[in-house]
């Protein structure tokens, strides 16, 4: 297909076959190489192809191709169990001092929409590459993990049964932006996407479902404006933190590939 015996290997084959963004540029060179012109511009093309995929050879080995080759119900549950196993530690370790005054249903109502939602978009996050294109529903569910923390927290103070004395939380914004950015990390890891395929939002909205909930059981602050400019925020600041990693990393390896 590239007009070159030493580049037809089997896992080169492969690659192509599962990577959408390679298998794109090796048509566009083997038409470009078919076609009249200078054979040497197509050869160097042909070269820089064959060292990014090389490269991506490398990096599909290790740990990281291991769990991106898991079946899906697999990778579903690694996530599911990280995610859970974060909010349950920082419920379990620092738990809010006004749990047992706090209004129950409340809690579990919140509790359980964030739960619902962080599958969800979990599933979305993790869905097999054969199935069908569902983008759309995937950034509707981010949208929503990003308003409905803003929905609980606007709603009206909780009424505690009594007044609890403790000291106002100033670990809320830390220990939600780290929770959330490991289950970003993770569900990247387990995505089995090209990196140019994936939606930022998505997982952001993830790892912002996931602060709000595991604050729900470490926060005692109830006032709306502390939840509104705090904790709702965190899938916001997950998203501008992430884009802006990204795009300083593409700025160096283009100024390194200078």
């Amino acid at each position: 297909m590239l007009g070159g015996a030493a580049l037809a290997t089997p896992s080169l084959k492969e690659h192509l076959e599962a990577c959408a963004d390679c298998s794109v540029l090796a048509v566009e060179l083997s038409r470009s190489s078919a076609a009249p012109g200078a054979p040497g511009g197509a050869e160097a093309k042909l070269d820089s192809l064959r060292h990014r995929v090389e490269g991506a050879l490398q990096g599909e080995r290790g740990l990281v191709a291991q769990l991106r080759s898991l079946p899906t119900r697999w990778r579903m549950l690694i996530a599911s169990v990280a995610a859970a196993t974060m909010a349950l530690a920082l419920a379990v370790l620092s738990p809010r001092v006004d749990l047992a005054v706090y209004p129950l249903g409340r809690m579990m109502v919140s509790a359980a929409m964030c739960a619902v939602l962080l599958v969800a978009i979990m599933a979305q996050n993790l869905r097999p590459l054969q199935a069908p294109d569902r983008s759309r529903r995937a950034l509707f569910l981010a949208w929503v993990a990003v308003i409905a923390p803003f929905s609980i927290a606007l709603l009206p103070e909780a009424k505690l049964a009594h007044p609890v004395p403790f000291n106002d939380a100033h670990d809320c914004l830390l220990l939600g932006t780290v929770g959330g950015a490991a289950l970003m990390t993770l569900l990247g890891t387990l995505d089995r996407r090209a990196v140019a395929h994936r939606s930022l939002l998505v997982p952001a909205a993830a790892g912002g479902i996931l602060a709000n909930l595991a604050l729900l059981f470490h926060c005692p602050v109830t006032s709306p404006l502390h939840l509104v400019v705090i904790h709702a925020p965190i899938g916001i600041v997950l998203f501008g933190g992430h884009k802006g990693f990204r795009a300083a990393r593409m700025r160096i390896a283009r100024a390194g590939a200078a």
